[in-house]
């Protein structure tokens, strides 16, 4: 035990003095990423030293993390630096840099085969790209939706987005990152068409791979080209082997394990190809190598770890291994159920989770139309209510206007300035003339507006039979007859009559006023005969005069007086 703590304690003092003695030339991001692939370490060292120091802000060094993780397949645990990156505030506010970390998350994804993440993120890539009229991040994003879609069994809806995201990176301006990009697509559509049995479609993408890893990259990373023909000429041995060349396919695969690295990403194509070639001796090493990177990396439950499993079954069977072949079958088949019963559970709370989504934009949506409408109706009402209102101002002008005229002659006909109704024929006035009642009726009407008799709040029936000297039936029928209305409307349209021409004369009265000098003690009353009689209020009246500029009736001089009023 004791010697198991001294080794851990060099280990870590070793660590630390070799952190310490890296010269300040190397602390950079440049030089993270330049050492990535050739020293692994040392690019580890660089990005611990950087924290230690603040050298540069977290979320620079979570991506750096993540991204060396991400070269050495370390997919969980670059996937959680990625996402603290993602998630911090510089990122949030910085378009340019939530692109680049949300193509790294859907990258990790979409080989994790994580199917809840990755169509939300990559539909968040792709509308904001086109926000910002970005043509290669928008590519990327179609790119990783069509390899979505084809992986779903959706084969034409995946190749047509995936060779409209080459059209659209091919026309893209020119530079390294364009030229590394359109090499991944060639090579994910070379595997895409290989899983489909279009081998001849597959090496022609494998061949326009190989001619876009000659094309300028970032020079800052080294052995950058040298890990892309590495992943090319791995593919390539299995295409061919599928075609039935065999010479050509060991030629690929002799090419491929000369380069001087090895990457950990296409270790699967090269155990494929040399199942295929009954190798299975040599698959055992690779094996191994997986599941190193696996269990560092923390993944006991994943897809990946099922592929190696079975990948493992299968070069021990052809060992004749058959016990060890069993065990990696139980074991693959052991973990694929738990796998599958996660994805079911997941499933089904995705399911609900789609659902309440549903119910709740339903709820949303239901709202919004209940607002909506309710905008629409007051709008219509509020229409109907100016049409309304114009109409009802145009009708009181013109009662106005009837109002004024009736008065005009009123006043002629009482004080003797001649004068007759319009419409009035000869014949009609002169039976008029003719009939007792009506020359009774007239008379007294006379008596009632020039005496002014009906100022008294007390005038009523009795008064008005004295003036005219009749019955009380006598009145009602005469009152009817010649006004079309009974006694207390008949007087109540006498005040009325008066209370406008003091409207006319005395713009500055208040109705209140004008009320007590028309013999209504309550203005209430006064504006509610007035409204009864003339379809409008005083107020209403007040101010067509004014907007019409009615002049009063001429009257004949001291024949009317104003009264005195309290204004």
């Amino acid at each position: 035990m004791n010697r198991l703590w001294v080794i851990l304690l060099t280990i870590v003092v070793c660590q630390g003095v070799a952190a310490s003695t890296l010269p300040d030339s190397l602390l950079t991001t440049d030089a993270v990423y330049r050492y990535m692939f050739v020293d692994p370490g040392k690019s580890r060292g660089i990005i611990r030293t950087m924290r230690e120091r603040k050298m540069l802000p977290e979320w620079k060094l979570d991506l750096a993390d993540g991204n060396l993780c991400f070269s050495k397949c370390l997919f969980n645990k670059a996937l959680s630096f990625y996402t603290k990156s993602y998630e911090s505030e510089a990122v949030q506010s910085n378009d340019s840099i939530k692109m680049v970390l949300l193509t790294r998350m859907i990258q990790v994804y979409d080989i994790q085969y994580e199917e809840k993440n990755l169509p939300r993120y990559t539909h968040e890539l792709y509308e904001l790209a086109m926000s910002r009229h970005d043509t290669v991040y928008a590519a990327m994003a179609l790119f990783m939706d069509g390899k979505r879609a084809h992986y779903q069994g959706n084969r034409q809806k995946g190749y047509q987005h995936c060779k409209e995201a080459v059209r659209m990176i091919q026309g893209a301006p020119g530079f390294w990152r364009k030229n590394n990009v359109l090499r991944a697509f060639y090579g994910f559509l070379a595997k895409m068409c290989y899983d489909d049995k279009n081998y001849d479609e597959a090496l022609k993408y494998s061949e326009a791979e190989e001619k876009a890893s000659y094309l300028p990259h970032n020079p800052e990373i080294l052995l950058h080209q040298e890990r892309n023909l590495y992943r090319v000429y791995a593919i390539r041995s299995n295409i061919l082997m599928a075609m039935g060349r065999q010479k050509e396919a060991d030629s690929a695969y002799e090419r491929c394990v000369a380069l001087p690295v090895a990457d950990p990403f296409i270790i699967r194509d090269i155990v494929l190809y040399l199942s295929k070639r009954h190798r299975y001796q040599e698959i055992i090493p690779y094996l191994y190598q997986v599941n190193r990177i696996l269990t560092e990396d923390g993944d006991t439950l994943s897809r990946n770890k099922v592929l190696l499993y079975y990948d493992a079954g299968d070069a021990f069977a052809g060992l004749r291994q058959y016990d060890s072949a069993s065990h990696y079958y139980a074991m693959a088949a052991r973990l694929s159920e738990k796998i599958h019963s996660i994805h079911s559970r997941q499933l089904k709370e995705s399911v609900s989770e789609s659902i309440e989504l549903e119910r709740r934009v339903a709820r949303q949506e239901r709202i919004q139309l209940y607002i909506y409408s309710g905008i629409v109706l007051i709008i219509i009402a509020s229409l109907l209510y100016f049409f309304w209102m114009n109409r009802t101002r145009r009708k009181n002008k013109l009662m106005a206007r009837l109002i004024h005229s009736m008065m005009n002659y009123r006043y002629e006909t009482l004080y003797g300035q001649g004068g007759e109704p319009d419409g009035m024929e000869d014949n009609n006035l002169k039976k008029l003339k003719d009939d007792p009642m009506w020359q009774l009726f007239h008379e007294a009407d006379k008596q009632v507006v020039k005496k002014e008799l009906f100022r008294d709040p007390d005038f009523g029936r009795d008064e008005l039979m004295r003036v005219m000297g009749v019955s009380k039936e006598t009145l009602a029928e005469i009152i009817h007859r010649f006004t079309g209305t009974n006694v207390p409307g008949y007087i109540n349209t006498k005040r009325v009559e008066f209370a406008i021409q003091l409207i006319k004369m005395h713009p500055e009265y208040t109705l209140s006023a004008i009320s007590e000098a028309c013999g209504i003690k309550s203005p209430a009353t006064f504006i509610r005969h007035f409204k009864n009689i003339y379809g409008m209020t005083p107020s209403e009246y007040r101010q067509h005069i004014e907007e019409e500029n009615f002049t009063p009736p001429v009257l004949a001089p001291g024949k009317v007086k104003s009264p005195k009023l309290t204004k």
